[in-house]
């Protein structure tokens, strides 16, 4: 996501002062090594189901590619027009996929939301239910129990026979 801002920023700059100057270009710059740094690590990203969430990079990877447009139409060289024309490809390309993706999840696979219950569209379990664990960090157990047996087991004392660890420490350190 924070590829966007240096990309907008570049873009708005640009038409602010209606040409693309240092400022501008440093923020393109700045853009484009954030979406090289990313691009390196397309295995990272690899083994993921489906999401909705996935729309959230087309934001910035549209905004980079009409940054390199900008920048071409100002820097007209081969390497400019080919980096626009790559990216600009990468972006539609990545709408499209993301485009029949979602279509076929909502309407043919109907498993858009597929661990969200409360917005789930299918009608089909997706899966036996599992009981969740018994932890110590419960928040359904905390919340049952009410305030005051809380308050009342802070004060109790040990029960006859069983020594604290601070106890334990005390009297190892003694000898």
């Amino acid at each position: 996501m924070f590829i966007a801002t240096p990309a907008a920023a570049s873009i708005a700059w640009g038409a602010i002062y209606g040409e693309f100057d240092g400022l501008a270009r440093t923020c393109f710059f700045i853009a484009l090594f954030l979406y090289c740094s990313l691009i390196v690590r397309v295995n990272f990203f690899r083994g993921f189901r489906f999401s909705v969430a996935w729309w959230s990079y087309t934001f910035p990877m549209t905004t980079a590619s009409i940054a390199t447009i900008k920048y071409a139409e100002e820097v007209p060289s081969v390497i400019s027009k080919g980096l626009a024309l790559t990216l600009s490809f990468m972006s539609s390309t990545m709408v499209s996929i993301l485009l029949v993706s979602t279509l076929l999840h909502a309407f043919v696979w109907q498993t858009l939301f597929p661990n969200d219950l409360a917005i789930a569209i299918t009608k089909r379990r997706q899966g036996k239910e599992k009981k969740p664990l018994k932890k110590a960090y419960d928040i359904r157990r905390w919340t049952k129990q009410s305030p005051l047996s809380l308050v009342s087991n802070i004060g109790k004392p040990n029960s006859a026979g069983k020594d604290t660890e601070m106890e334990k420490l005390d009297i190892s350190s003694c000898s």
